[in-house]
């Protein structure tokens, strides 16, 4: 699996892969659109897409919020939605912002169906591979543990 921090469950272990850059993102024509970056206090009014309490990403953005002196109160949260692609699909209706991994977006980038700006300052995490960590792991568990490496590297800013 991949987490937003090390695991803390016994019988797992957990691997630091790589760094993973949190950015905001809206439909092409929504206010925020046009910005080259965004600041956190600005973000106060838009409407705001969050993820759900309890979510690794909701607590690291919601700490960013509250170290640059926004009060997670004050945004304008429409609703809280429980993965990546609920986000990417209520926000491309227009409806506001939300904040996600970039490696999430890059095919709507691409394709021009949202727009994502970089957050000043910027908002980083880890990323750590976890799994059993009593289990035998077989070659094909190995072979696959080492492609994702490679890969989040290369998703990864």
């Amino acid at each position: 699996g991949l987490i937003e921090a090390p695991a803390k469950v016994p019988g797992l272990s957990s691997e630091d892969c790589a760094e993973d850059e949190l950015v905001v993102i809206c439909a092409p024509d929504y206010p925020l659109a046009a910005l080259p970056q965004v600041g956190p206090r600005a973000l106060v009014d838009y409407e705001y897409v969050s993820r759900e309490p309890g979510s690794g990403t909701r607590d690291i953005t919601d700490a960013y919020f509250r170290a640059h002196r926004v009060a997670v109160d004050d945004l304008k949260t429409q609703m809280e939605l429980g993965s990546p692609e609920a986000l990417k699909r209520v926000v491309a209706t227009g409806l506001g912002f939300a904040i996600v991994s970039r490696a999430v977006v890059d095919k709507e980038t691409q394709l021009g169906t949202l727009v994502a700006i970089p957050l000043k300052p910027s908002l980083r995490r880890r990323l750590y591979l976890v799994q059993p960590g009593d289990r035998f792991r077989s070659r094909l568990v190995t072979s696959f543990i080492q492609f994702a490496r490679i890969k989040l590297k290369e998703t990864a800013v």
